[in-house]
């Protein structure tokens, strides 16, 4: 069987007209994982729910999140700075955190305030 590359499954499957959602792509992610790596699904203290918490918890994951709150919130990227220190961040007091304070920000107020 020839693996594809997980960013593969988004969208489109290849020849197949199927159209996945975001919780179908990351289903089929985390069952062809749990598939190739047998040692930790064989494992009793590994299971679906512990390796679905290690690819959100993942700092691909983490900063995929920063940048969607950043441009959802600002219209903008976040900076080299802010983007590792809020993965960091969301990591250890969640999603919400960073949230909050970009909605408190300046930058937030002025743009929402231009924008409506």
């Amino acid at each position: 069987m020839t693996r594809r590359p997980l960013w593969a499954h988004s969208g489109q499957c290849a020849g197949s007209g199927l159209v996945l959602n975001r919780e179908e792509t990351i289903s089929v992610m985390i069952n062809e994982w749990m598939a190739s790596n047998t040692g930790y699904t064989n494992n009793p203290a590994w299971g679906r729910a512990k390796v679905a918490l290690a690819f959100y918890q993942s700092m691909e994951s983490r900063l995929k999140r920063v940048d969607v709150l950043y441009q959802a919130l600002l219209g903008r990227g976040p900076d080299s700075v802010g983007w590792p220190y809020w993965a960091q961040t969301v990591l250890s007091s969640g999603d919400i955190t960073l949230a909050i304070n970009l909605a408190d920000s300046a930058e937030y107020w002025m743009r929402a305030s231009t924008r409506y």
